[in-house]
């Protein structure tokens, strides 16, 4: 499995309230669709105006396969708010959810 980490730094509150309606039904549907993906985060942090977003993929190769489909939200969101992310793709080496963990 791998991730890919999406960074947004100086988000104002106005952008966090587009970003997370844009994750939610922008994004989130068109990821749902595509190939090996494996799920999603999405987090923020007021005090720091930082938002991450953390998808999970199948494989390398459906990670890598994502990466023009998440480049033109990418590319939307700079245009809308001026914010360039920061973006970085990982091994996912361990995982564990506990049973019954509650979903956010």
């Amino acid at each position: 499995m791998h991730a890919r980490a999406v960074r947004y730094e100086n988000v104002s509150e106005d952008d966090w309230s587009i970003g997370r309606a844009w994750f939610k039904e922008d994004y989130l549907p068109v990821a749902l669709q595509t190939d090996g993906f494996a799920g999603a985060y999405l987090l923020h942090d007021d005090e720091r105006m930082c938002t991450m977003s953390i998808t999970f993929w199948r494989d390398e190769q459906t990670a890598a396969a994502s990466g023009a489909a998440v480049q033109q939200h990418l590319d939307a969101w700079e245009e809308m708010t001026g914010i360039k992310a920061t973006v970085e793709t990982y091994e996912v080496v361990f995982s564990e959810t506990p049973s019954g963990a509650r979903q956010a």
